[in-house]
C-alpha cells in the first residue's frame, strides 16, 4: 500500500510553545504482524511500570529510561465550539416537562512537556493534543421548561490527534512525529467504551523516518519499521500490563526517538 501524501501545515499557533508543520514522505507499509520478540536476535524487551498519576498522566518507566517529569505547558487553551444546526432537538417526555437540546463540536489544543531521562541522557518531548469532542447540550430554555433536575447533555464522541518534536541533549538531531485518531482510554461517551486505539503514527527527521502501523482499530499496540520497511521496536498493551520491544542495533538517535515517542503515547493514553 502506498501513502502518497499525509497530514501536512496540521495547524500554527500564535502562542511562544512552537509552531509544528509535518510533512512527510511517501512509505511503503506492509501488513501487520505479531513480531516474535522470543526469537528475535539482537533485540530486548522491557516491561512497562506506568505511574499514573490522580489525573490520569502517567510518568513511564522501562529499560533504562525514566520519566522525569509531564508539565502542561503555560499557554492558554484553544478552544473553538462549531454549532451544528440540524442537531438541535426537542422531546415531551411524561412528568419531565419539555426537554430542548442542541449539538456542537468542541475543538481544543493543550500543549505538553515530557523529559525522559537515562544514563547518559535527557530526552524532552514537546507536543500539542488536539481534540475533538461531539457534545449534546441542554439549552437554556431545555432546562427552564424540563422537569428533569439532571442535565440531559451527554458527549456523544471523543477523539483527538497528537503531534510535537523529540530532541536530546547530545543529539543534534530533531525528530517530528504525529499520532492520528488517538482515542482515550479512560473517556466514557455514548458512542464508546473508554478503549485506547491509534490510528496511524508517523515519526520523522530531516533525513530519514520511520512509521508505525496498529494491531488493529480497536487497539493501541503499534509496531515500528524503518524506512526499508525492518522491524525496528514495538509497544504492546495486554490488560493493565505494557511491554517495549527494541532493536539494540538501532542507533542512539533512534533509540532516544522511540524511547520518547512511546513515553508520550502510555502518559497520556487514559486522559
Amino acid at each position: 500500500m502506498v501513502i502518497n501524501s499525509l497530514k501536512a501545515a496540521f495547524m500554527a499557533t500564535n502562542y511562544r510553545v512552537l509552531s509544528l508543520t509535518l510533512l512527510l514522505i511517501s512509505l511503503w507499509q506492509p501488513v501487520f504482524s505479531q513480531l516474535n520478540l522470543d526469537s528475535a536476535q539482537g533485540a530486548e524487551t522491557w516491561k512497562v511500570k506506568k505511574n499514573k498519576g490522580i489525573f490520569g498522566l502517567a510518568k513511564p518507566d522501562f529499560g533504562p529510561y525514566r520519566t522525569i517529569n509531564i508539565t502542561k505547558l503555560d499557554s492558554a487553551v484553544h478552544r473553538k465550539k462549531i454549532k451544528d444546526p440540524e442537531g438541535a432537538t426537542a422531546s415531551v417526555s411524561g412528568s419531565e416537562g419539555f426537554d430542548i437540546t442542541k449539538q456542537q463540536t468542541i475543538e481544543k489544543q493543550k500543549w505538553f512537556k515530557l523529559l525522559l531521562g537515562s544514563q547518559t541522557d535527557t530526552t524532552a518531548a514537546v507536543f500539542v493534543i488536539a481534540s475533538t469532542s461531539l457534545e449534546r447540550k441542554q439549552t437554556l430554555i431545555g432546562k427552564m421548561l424540563s422537569k428533569n433536575d439532571e442535565s440531559s447533555g451527554a458527549v456523544l464522541n471523543y477523539s483527538r490527534d497528537v503531534s510535537g518534536t523529540i530532541s536530546a541533549e547530545n543529539d543534534s538531531t530533531t525528530w517530528e512525529f504525529l499520532i492520528t485518531n488517538f482515542t482515550s482510554g479512560g473517556r466514557q461517551t455514548e458512542m464508546q467504551i473508554p478503549h485506547a486505539s491509534i490510528g496511524t503514527v508517523y515519526l520523522k527527521n530531516g533525513s530519514d523516518s520511520v512509521y508505525t502501523k496498529t494491531g488493529g482499530w480497536q487497539s493501541a499496540n503499534v509496531a515500528l519499521y524503518t524506512s526499508d520497511g525492518q522491524a525496528l521496536a514495538t509497544l504492546e498493551f495486554t490488560g493493565n500490563t505494557a511491554s517495549i520491544w527494541m532493536r539494540k542495533d538501532a542507533t542512539p538517535s533512534y533509540q532516544r526517538a522511540v524511547a520518547g515517542l512511546f513515553a508520550v503515547i502510555i502518559a497520556i493514553k487514559d486522559i
